[in-house]
């Protein structure tokens, strides 16, 4: 009898043990959608390995969970949590590199919209970063040139005067979680939809935009207790995050994440030109020769 006791006991202290050391699912997970960021578009068209071409992207089905890598070691637009896709280098449906895939196209010193969705929410606010090294890029290289905040276009976050660049997440209006905590399906997901400006002198054929969610659920961020937040805003009392941020967004507190959004900046010359050649040719089409 004794002896059947204590296997209930053990079993019942292993199944505890078990629980509290697998991480929960309950993970915040969140993605760039428009423009559409290469784990995003890899979500949307990519082809399974051997079943695309060498300009289709190797098919994507976590887009939302790329929290893993270290930005100090290089993975500046993210690894999935499974670790199968590395976005600072994307793949192609053969398993080569993915060449560039540019989303959209802006005048550099523009006012832009990122939209991103947040499909499990936990809080915090993001960041988003130019660099033109588009090849090999650095988290140096996005660091020198953050995009301001400008305007939350859905929620009205106030904008934080001492930290510029941030953008905070109005909270979850229950439209973050799926079923299970969150879900695949892309019908879920909190939408957000904010302005930012992008940094004078940083243009090119191909340049990066990093988007990167620091979740503020876990600690409590350096500005936080100064940020004007509205009515059933402010995050719980909790300690001070680490400051600097890990460089790894997966295995310390506040989990991040990092996506990568390719574009095209045009320096403010030759957009001024384009528009007079542009000028020039209504012009010149009023006349028949």
């Amino acid at each position: 009898m004794h002896s059947t006791v204590d296997k209930q006991a053990m079993t019942r202290f292993l199944l505890v043990s078990f629980l509290t050391a697998v991480p929960s699912v309950v993970n915040a997970h969140g993605y760039a959608s428009s423009p559409r960021s290469r784990n995003w578009v890899a979500h949307q068209d990519g082809k399974a390995l051997g079943a695309g071409s060498e300009t289709d992207p190797l098919e994507e089905h976590c887009h939302h969970c790329l929290n893993q890598g270290d930005t100090a070691l290089g993975d500046v637009c993210g690894i999935t949590n499974a670790g199968s896709n590395d976005y600072t280098h994307p793949k192609n449906a053969l398993g080569g590199f993915l060449g560039p895939n540019v989303q959209a196209q802006y005048v550099e010193g523009e006012t832009i919209i990122i939209e991103s969705v947040l499909t499990s929410h936990h809080q915090g606010h993001q960041v988003v970063k130019a660099c033109p090294d588009f090849f090999e890029p650095t988290q140096a290289c996005f660091d020198a040139h953050p995009l301001e905040f400008v305007e939350d276009m859905l929620y009205g976050a106030p904008k934080d005067v001492n930290y510029p660049e941030r953008g905070y997440f109005a909270p979850n209006d229950g439209s973050a979680e799926g079923p299970g905590g969150y879900s695949l399906d892309q019908s879920w997901g909190m939408a957000f939809k904010m302005k930012f400006k992008l940094p004078e002198g940083v243009n090119g054929q191909y340049v990066l935009l990093q988007w990167h969610y620091v979740t503020g659920n876990s600690c409590r961020h350096p500005g936080y207790d100064t940020y004007p937040w509205p009515s059933g805003w402010e995050p719980d009392n909790m300690g001070p995050c680490p400051d600097p941020l890990p460089t790894n967004g997966a295995n310390v507190p506040p989990e991040q994440f990092w996506n990568c959004i390719e574009v095209t900046i045009l320096p403010c010359k030759f957009a001024i030109l384009s528009f007079y050649m542009a000028l020039d040719i209504k012009k010149l089409k009023k006349f028949d020769f």
